[in-house]
Protein backbone atom coordinates (compact mmCIF):
# COMPACT_ATOMS: atom_id res chain seq x y z
CA UNK A 1 0.00 0.00 0.00
CA UNK A 2 1.38 3.42 -0.93
CA UNK A 3 -0.67 5.24 1.68
CA UNK A 4 -4.21 5.98 2.77
CA UNK A 5 -6.60 6.11 -0.19
CA UNK A 6 -3.81 5.15 -2.60
CA UNK A 7 -3.47 1.88 -4.50
CA UNK A 8 -0.81 -0.74 -4.07
CA UNK A 9 1.84 -1.27 -6.71
CA UNK A 10 1.05 -4.64 -8.26
CA UNK A 11 4.01 -4.92 -10.61
CA UNK A 12 6.90 -3.02 -12.13
CA UNK A 13 9.21 -3.70 -15.05
CA UNK A 14 12.12 -2.17 -16.91
CA UNK A 15 11.78 -2.03 -20.68
CA UNK A 16 15.07 -1.71 -22.58
CA UNK A 17 15.38 -0.42 -26.15
CA UNK A 18 16.52 -3.20 -28.52
CA UNK A 19 16.28 -1.42 -31.88
CA UNK A 20 18.22 1.62 -33.14
CA UNK A 21 16.74 4.94 -32.02
CA UNK A 22 16.06 5.98 -35.62
CA UNK A 23 13.82 2.94 -36.16
CA UNK A 24 10.28 3.90 -37.21
CA UNK A 25 8.68 1.90 -34.40
CA UNK A 26 11.16 1.40 -31.53
CA UNK A 27 10.97 -1.98 -29.82
CA UNK A 28 11.65 -2.57 -26.13
CA UNK A 29 12.43 -5.83 -24.32
CA UNK A 30 11.04 -6.55 -20.86
CA UNK A 31 14.39 -7.02 -19.11
CA UNK A 32 13.65 -6.75 -15.38
CA UNK A 33 10.55 -7.13 -13.24
CA UNK A 34 9.37 -7.00 -9.63
CA UNK A 35 6.13 -7.61 -7.75
CA UNK A 36 3.27 -9.98 -8.51
CA UNK A 37 4.62 -13.20 -10.06
CA UNK A 38 1.12 -14.09 -11.31
CA UNK A 39 1.11 -10.87 -13.34
CA UNK A 40 4.56 -11.73 -14.73
CA UNK A 41 3.32 -15.22 -15.59
CA UNK A 42 0.34 -13.71 -17.45
CA UNK A 43 2.72 -11.53 -19.47
CA UNK A 44 5.07 -14.43 -20.16
CA UNK A 45 2.30 -16.81 -21.25
CA UNK A 46 0.60 -14.28 -23.52
CA UNK A 47 3.25 -11.89 -24.81
CA UNK A 48 6.40 -13.95 -25.34
CA UNK A 49 7.50 -13.85 -28.96
CA UNK A 50 9.36 -16.32 -31.15
CA UNK A 51 12.76 -17.60 -30.13
CA UNK A 52 15.76 -15.75 -31.48
CA UNK A 53 17.54 -18.10 -33.92
CA UNK A 54 20.99 -17.10 -32.68
CA UNK A 55 20.42 -17.11 -28.92
CA UNK A 56 17.42 -19.42 -28.52
CA UNK A 57 15.85 -16.87 -26.18
CA UNK A 58 12.20 -15.80 -26.42
CA UNK A 59 11.57 -12.25 -25.22
CA UNK A 60 8.57 -10.09 -24.38
CA UNK A 61 8.64 -7.07 -26.65
CA UNK A 62 6.64 -3.84 -26.42
CA UNK A 63 6.57 -1.39 -29.32
CA UNK A 64 6.33 2.40 -29.09
CA UNK A 65 4.13 3.75 -31.90
CA UNK A 66 2.58 7.08 -32.77
CA UNK A 67 -1.16 7.04 -32.19
CA UNK A 68 -3.02 6.86 -35.51
CA UNK A 69 -6.33 8.05 -34.03
CA UNK A 70 -7.48 11.44 -35.27
CA UNK A 71 -9.27 12.33 -32.00
CA UNK A 72 -7.79 15.45 -30.43
CA UNK A 73 -8.12 13.89 -26.97
CA UNK A 74 -6.10 10.78 -27.93
CA UNK A 75 -2.56 10.48 -26.54
CA UNK A 76 0.18 11.04 -29.11
CA UNK A 77 1.91 7.71 -28.47
CA UNK A 78 0.84 4.12 -27.78
CA UNK A 79 2.60 1.07 -26.42
CA UNK A 80 1.67 -2.10 -28.27
CA UNK A 81 2.27 -5.72 -27.34
CA UNK A 82 2.17 -8.98 -29.30
CA UNK A 83 0.07 -9.00 -32.50
CA UNK A 84 -0.39 -5.24 -32.38
CA UNK A 85 -2.62 -5.26 -29.30
CA UNK A 86 -2.65 -1.80 -27.75
CA UNK A 87 -1.30 -1.94 -24.20
CA UNK A 88 -2.07 1.72 -23.49
CA UNK A 89 -1.91 5.24 -24.78
CA UNK A 90 0.82 7.30 -23.11
CA UNK A 91 -0.91 10.32 -21.65
CA UNK A 92 1.32 13.32 -20.87
CA UNK A 93 4.23 11.56 -22.66
CA UNK A 94 4.90 14.87 -24.38
CA UNK A 95 4.75 18.34 -22.88
CA UNK A 96 5.33 21.36 -25.12
CA UNK A 97 6.52 18.99 -27.86
CA UNK A 98 9.24 17.44 -25.69
CA UNK A 99 9.44 14.05 -24.03
CA UNK A 100 8.24 14.67 -20.47
CA UNK A 101 9.86 11.65 -18.87
CA UNK A 102 6.52 10.56 -17.37
CA UNK A 103 3.17 9.22 -18.57
CA UNK A 104 0.09 7.43 -17.35
CA UNK A 105 -2.39 5.06 -18.97
CA UNK A 106 -4.60 2.03 -18.46
CA UNK A 107 -5.18 -1.42 -19.94
CA UNK A 108 -8.01 -1.94 -22.39
CA UNK A 109 -11.32 -3.02 -20.87
CA UNK A 110 -12.35 -4.88 -24.05
CA UNK A 111 -12.65 -8.67 -23.69
CA UNK A 112 -11.19 -9.27 -27.15
CA UNK A 113 -9.18 -7.43 -29.78
CA UNK A 114 -8.57 -7.79 -33.50
CA UNK A 115 -10.71 -7.68 -36.62
CA UNK A 116 -9.78 -10.63 -38.82
CA UNK A 117 -8.40 -12.77 -36.02
CA UNK A 118 -10.18 -12.18 -32.71
CA UNK A 119 -8.04 -12.88 -29.66
CA UNK A 120 -8.73 -12.67 -25.95
CA UNK A 121 -7.35 -9.60 -24.20
CA UNK A 122 -4.98 -11.02 -21.58
CA UNK A 123 -5.19 -7.75 -19.61
CA UNK A 124 -8.98 -7.98 -19.25
CA UNK A 125 -8.82 -9.44 -15.72
CA UNK A 126 -6.63 -6.44 -14.79
CA UNK A 127 -8.78 -3.84 -16.56
CA UNK A 128 -9.22 -1.69 -13.44
CA UNK A 129 -5.46 -1.29 -12.96
CA UNK A 130 -3.65 1.94 -13.71
CA UNK A 131 -0.28 2.33 -15.41
CA UNK A 132 2.51 4.80 -14.71
CA UNK A 133 5.65 5.19 -16.82
CA UNK A 134 8.90 7.05 -16.41
CA UNK A 135 12.01 7.32 -18.50
CA UNK A 136 15.07 9.49 -18.79
CA UNK A 137 14.62 11.96 -21.63
CA UNK A 138 17.61 12.72 -23.82
CA UNK A 139 19.34 16.08 -23.46
CA UNK A 140 18.59 16.47 -27.18
CA UNK A 141 15.04 17.91 -27.33
CA UNK A 142 14.49 16.44 -30.80
CA UNK A 143 15.06 12.88 -29.50
CA UNK A 144 11.74 11.50 -28.25
CA UNK A 145 12.87 7.86 -27.96
CA UNK A 146 14.12 6.86 -24.50
CA UNK A 147 16.58 3.98 -24.16
CA UNK A 148 14.71 2.67 -21.11
CA UNK A 149 11.16 2.88 -19.79
CA UNK A 150 9.99 1.91 -16.31
CA UNK A 151 6.45 0.50 -16.30
CA UNK A 152 4.56 0.59 -12.99
CA UNK A 153 1.21 -1.19 -12.57
CA UNK A 154 -1.10 0.16 -9.86
CA UNK A 155 -3.49 -2.45 -8.49
CA UNK A 156 -7.03 -1.78 -9.61
CA UNK A 157 -9.76 -0.60 -7.35
CA UNK A 158 -12.13 2.27 -6.85
CA UNK A 159 -10.98 5.18 -8.97
CA UNK A 160 -7.47 3.95 -9.82
CA UNK A 161 -7.88 4.77 -13.52
CA UNK A 162 -9.61 8.07 -12.80
CA UNK A 163 -6.88 9.22 -10.42
CA UNK A 164 -3.88 7.93 -12.41
CA UNK A 165 -2.84 11.48 -13.31
CA UNK A 166 -2.64 12.31 -9.59
CA UNK A 167 -0.53 9.21 -8.93
CA UNK A 168 1.72 10.40 -11.74
CA UNK A 169 2.38 13.53 -9.69
CA UNK A 170 3.41 11.29 -6.76
CA UNK A 171 5.82 9.43 -9.05
CA UNK A 172 7.31 12.70 -10.31
CA UNK A 173 7.94 14.11 -6.85
CA UNK A 174 9.46 10.88 -5.47
CA UNK A 175 6.57 9.94 -3.18
CA UNK A 176 6.42 6.42 -4.67
CA UNK A 177 10.15 5.71 -4.34
CA UNK A 178 9.86 3.77 -1.05
CA UNK A 179 6.96 1.64 -2.34
CA UNK A 180 8.95 0.88 -5.52
CA UNK A 181 12.01 -0.06 -3.46
CA UNK A 182 9.84 -2.66 -1.70
CA UNK A 183 9.49 -4.41 -5.09
CA UNK A 184 13.11 -5.07 -6.05
CA UNK A 185 13.78 -5.82 -9.71
CA UNK A 186 15.13 -9.11 -10.96
CA UNK A 187 16.14 -10.19 -14.43
CA UNK A 188 13.35 -11.70 -16.52
CA UNK A 189 14.08 -15.34 -17.39
CA UNK A 190 11.43 -16.94 -19.56
CA UNK A 191 12.47 -20.41 -18.30
CA UNK A 192 11.19 -19.45 -14.86
CA UNK A 193 7.67 -19.18 -16.31
CA UNK A 194 7.91 -21.95 -18.87
CA UNK A 195 5.26 -24.70 -18.88
CA UNK A 196 7.74 -27.15 -20.38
Amino acid sequence: MIGANQPSIRFRATLELVTPIETKYPKYRLAYWGGDSDYMRMLSENLTGRRDKATGVANIHIVLKPNQTSKASAPEMNLQVKAGQNLTGLKQWFQDGRLSGYAYGEPSDEKTFGNKTVKANCFYQYRTDGFLFRCTPSSDPSNVIPTQIEWIVLQGGEGVKIHAVQYLTLLRNGSLDNALADLPLREYDEQEFSNI
